[in-house]
């Protein structure tokens, strides 16, 4: 009788002990096949990243065929959109079209003087400079900037035979102001870098009419604006 009780207690002791240790190799073995797996399936994922990085192709790359049409200098520079944008307003594309030039031949030098002493295309500019929408329109802002260039050199222009009449002309139009009355944010500061960059010029070249025209604004908006431009950029 007592040795089959310890007979069964001894089977069921190995049982006990064989089970566990079964369900602890299982356990053992998931862990590491979940161990295994886990790298497995990082290692994948940074394999995939990695190549991804080393296929990326920006989108503005010459390599990008999408864009490589885009980015044919000589086609886009004979395109609209290059003229519209680079050169300016039409009436201004004649002088800048000779400005790009590395070496002026003579007749480019002859052509270029009869433009910058073109009272008709100075008055263009002015026109321009004027015309202005009171929401911000970014291709407005460029022919602006490209009139405002066209009239500082006809300005610098010390033979130039209409440059008196140049400067009291700036000095005339730099006492109004063309911001509209309901232009947005962005576009009166647009307007006022305008004048900022008028005055400048004005003042390089005729700094007694320049401080006239600051006399004559005493009190204004526009004087704030003039003197600020000379504290901000001529350090006075």
């Amino acid at each position: 009788m007592n040795l089959r009780i310890f007979i069964v207690l001894s089977l069921s002791v190995v049982s006990a002990a064989f089970f566990y240790s079964i369900r602890k190799n299982n356990i053992s073995y998931v862990e590491n096949k979940t161990e295994r797996i886990v790298p497995d399936v990082k290692t994948q994922e940074q394999t995939k990243s990695s190549t991804e990085e080393n296929n990326y192709v920006h989108p503005l790359s010459s390599k990008n065929p999408s864009v490589t049409k885009k980015l044919n200098m000589e086609e886009y520079s004979n395109s609209q959109a290059f003229k519209r944008y680079a050169l300016g307003p039409d009436f201004l594309r004649p002088y800048f079209a000779i400005k790009q030039k590395a070496l002026l031949n003579r007749q480019d030098k002859i052509q270029l003087e009869e433009l910058l002493s073109s009272e008709a295309l100075f008055d263009k500019c002015l026109e321009k400079l004027s015309s202005i929408d009171s929401i911000y329109d970014e291709y407005q802002e460029k022919d602006r900037i490209m009139a405002i260039k066209f009239i500082s050199q006809a300005m610098k222009w010390k033979e130039n035979p209409l440059r008196d009449d140049l400067l009291k002309k700036i000095s005339k139009f730099l006492t109004g102001n063309p911001t509209p009355k309901k232009a947005d944010l962005k576009t009166k500061k647009s307007v006022a870098g305008d004048r900022v960059e008028l005055f400048l010029s004005l003042y390089d070249q005729d700094s007694s009419i320049a401080f006239e025209l600051i006399e004559e604004n005493k009190g204004s908006k526009s004087e704030q604006l003039f003197q600020y431009a000379l504290r901000t950029y001529r350090k006075i």
